[in-house]
């Protein structure tokens, strides 16, 4: 699918060189063979009110990086410059027709969302965990009510949990904690939300992975696996990797984060129960062919929900999409 797109990409830019317009126009309009025949034969340029397609949104936001550079888009959204300027220096650079202004106007302005989405996020996780902090201690206890019945342990320095004299005390160490104040170090107070809508809007199912995690002879922590898996999602969002979850969406970024991490999480603990079967050393092995193997999987699924016409103009709703991800992944014999 790849290769095929590659190859649609390569004529497209040949015949927009042969028509005289611009590829970064092409790509925002979605040009197909009809509309470069009507642009050689009469002239026209295609007809279109907006961009719709999520991933037209995608393909426009890669062009843009690749004719403009990465680092001057982000310079170019960040500016404190209003919308129509930041449209303006962008259609004059991709060279794309005025009477297009709306449609790269849009695109702008998702754009912008996205990226301040993604400022946010990254704030989120620089964002230290703290003790002190009665809100973030408030979060580890929802946590521990939503996973174990047992009363939470008298002190975050309590994590023993192999070889304890006494099975009935808690301890952090249950939940996979080593240090709860300093774990989440790699991703701040988003790693500790993140875990937190996790457990907390899957209860039972995020009950049955922490026993997974305890009693598999490759057993993994359960609470540092979700802060390894925060990780894997913030570099996936800011490599673009799920850019079009973010376009033509009625949810916030934060929360596409958290869904995301719930997705990547539960199918995470089958894949390890499949590909493990030694120990907790085959982490690292086993996490990078899972992330491989998740951006296949959400990439298949993306695609054939955008190629199902049954489903109508709903499929190009962005939060549509994620929700349809959602189900795939979270299918009862595809997660546990």
């Amino acid at each position: 699918m790849v290769n095929n797109k590659a190859i649609f990409r390569w004529v497209q830019k040949w015949l927009s060189l042969l028509t005289c317009i611009s590829y970064p126009q092409v790509i925002l309009l979605d040009y197909g063979a009809y509309d470069y025949i009507r642009a050689l034969v009469s002239g026209v340029s295609k007809t279109v009110d907006k961009s719709w397609n999520p991933q037209t949104l995608v393909d426009f936001e890669n062009v843009c990086n690749d004719s403009i550079g990465e680092a001057q888009m982000l310079d170019l959204l960040k500016t404190k410059g209003n919308l129509d300027e930041i449209t303006d220096q962008l259609m004059q650079q991709l060279n794309i027709e005025c009477q297009y202004r709306n449609n790269v106007a849009d695109v702008v302005m998702q754009m912008r969302r996205k990226y301040l989405g993604i400022t946010e996020m990254e704030h989120v996780a620089k964002m230290s965990v703290d003790e002190d902090n009665s809100e973030h201690c408030k979060l580890f206890y929802e946590i521990w009510e939503a996973l174990d019945d047992r009363s939470a342990p008298e002190s975050f320095a309590v994590t023993k949990s192999i070889n304890k004299d006494d099975e009935s005390i808690s301890s952090w160490g249950d939940l996979g904690f080593q240090t709860p104040m300093t774990d989440f170090r790699m991703t701040g107070l988003l790693g500790l939300k993140s875990l937190h809508y996790l457990v907390v809007n899957h209860k039972q199912r995020s009950r049955k992975a922490l026993k997974i995690s305890q009693d598999l002879k490759a057993w993994f922590p359960f609470a540092i696996t979700s802060v390894n898996v925060t990780s894997w999602v913030m570099e996936d969002i800011k490599n673009n990797k799920h850019s079009i979850f973010l376009y033509n969406s009625d949810i916030e970024p934060l929360e596409v984060f958290f869904r995301l991490h719930v997705c990547y999480f539960f199918r995470f603990v089958q894949f390890w129960q499949t590909h493990a079967s030694t120990s907790v050393f085959e982490f690292k092995t086993v996490s990078t062919d899972f992330r491989a193997h998740i951006l296949e999987l959400i990439d298949e699924t993306v695609q054939a929900v955008l190629n199902d016409d049954s489903l109508g103009e709903e499929r190009f709703n962005g939060s549509n999409l994620l929700k349809y991800v959602e189900e795939k992944l979270l299918q009862e014999n595809g997660a546990q």
